[in-house]
C-alpha cells in the first residue's frame, strides 16, 4: 500500500493494537473508497473497538494508518478533521440541550450551527429542546449519530450506534447513512445485529480473535443477501469462534 495514494479515504497497513501483553488487533489491514459503507461485524472481544478507536486516533498503534492520505504523525489536525465518530456508549454534553449538543459538535468542526436540520434527519425535532440528560438511551444513539454526521467529515466510524433503536428511528438512520455514502463519504458501523445489514452496507467485514478473517462485497455480497439473513449468520459462524469469557 503506497504511503502517498489519495485513492482511499481510509488505509489501514498492518495495524495492531496491545493492551498490555495482550493483542486486540492482530496485523489488520484495510483500504475503503468513498461512498462505502461497511458492516463491521465480530463477537465480543474481537477487536471492533480497538481498531474502531485506533483509527480515531485515540489509542497507540503498530503500523499505518491513514485518512485521505494523511496519518495521525503526519498532520495531527486534519487527520482528525476528517473523522467523525459515534462512539459506545455515547458520549453527550448532558447540561446542553439536543440542539445545543449538536450545534457544538459541528462548530469544533468548522461549521455553522445546524442542530435542528440533523436533528430532523434523525426524527428528534419535537425532542431537540430536551437536555440530553433527559433523553431516552435510543435517543441519545440518535444525537449522538445526528451530531457526527453534522461534522461532515469524509469518514464516519459508528461503533454500535444502531442498537436501542426502534424500527421507525431505525430506518431514519440507516436514511441518514446513506445520504452521506452517497455524497462520497465513508462509514464503518460496527454491529451484531445481522439482521440490520440490508442494502445500506454494501461490504461486511469480519473479525475474530483481533484478526480480520473476512471481507465480503460485490457480487459475493449480492449472492449471500439474495439468500437472506441466515446465509451471512451462516457466514458469521463461519469464521468465528465461541466466546471467550
Amino acid at each position: 500500500m503506497s504511503p502517498d495514494s489519495t485513492e482511499y479515504v481510509l488505509q489501514i497497513d498492518d495495524v495492531s493494537v496491545s493492551y498490555g501483553s495482550r493483542k486486540v488487533v492482530d496485523s489488520a489491514s484495510l483500504t475503503l473508497k468513498g461512498g462505502e459503507v461497511v458492516a463491521l461485524l465480530g463477537p465480543n472481544g474481537a477487536g471492533k473497538s480497538s481498531i474502531m478507536s485506533a483509527i480515531a486516533g485515540v489509542i497507540s498503534h503498530e503500523g499505518r494508518i491513514a485518512v485521505l492520505g494523511n496519518s495521525l504523525s503526519d498532520d495531527p489536525l486534519q487527520y482528525k478533521t476528517n473523522i467523525a465518530v459515534s462512539s459506545q456508549p455515547v458520549f453527550l454534553y448532558d447540561y446542553l440541550t439536543a440542539t445545543e449538543h449538536v450545534d457544538l459538535v459541528a462548530q469544533m468542526h468548522g461549521h455553522d450551527k445546524c442542530g435542528p436540520d440533523f436533528l430532523s434527519r434523525v426524527g428528534l425535532t419535537a425532542h431537540a429542546g430536551k437536555l440530553c440528560r433527559e433523553l431516552s438511551y435510543g435517543m441519545r444513539q440518535r444525537v449522538s449519530l445526528a451530531a457526527t454526521l453534522a461534522c461532515r467529515s469524509k469518514l464516519l466510524l459508528l461503533d454500535e450506534t444502531m442498537n436501542g433503536l426502534d424500527p421507525r428511528a431505525a430506518k431514519l438512520a440507516r436514511a441518514a447513512i446513506r445520504d452521506v455514502a452517497e455524497g462520497g463519504a465513508s462509514v464503518i458501523m460496527s454491529t451484531h445485529i445481522i439482521g440490520a445489514l440490508d442494502k445500506q452496507c454494501n461490504r461486511v467485514v469480519i473479525m475474530d480473535e483481533g484478526k480480520i478473517v473476512c471481507d465480503v462485497h460485490g457480487e459475493e455480497l449480492d449472492e449471500l443477501r439474495s439468500r437472506g439473513t441466515s446465509a451471512i449468520e451462516a457466514l458469521y459462524l463461519a469464521n468465528t469462534s465461541e466466546e471467550r469469557a
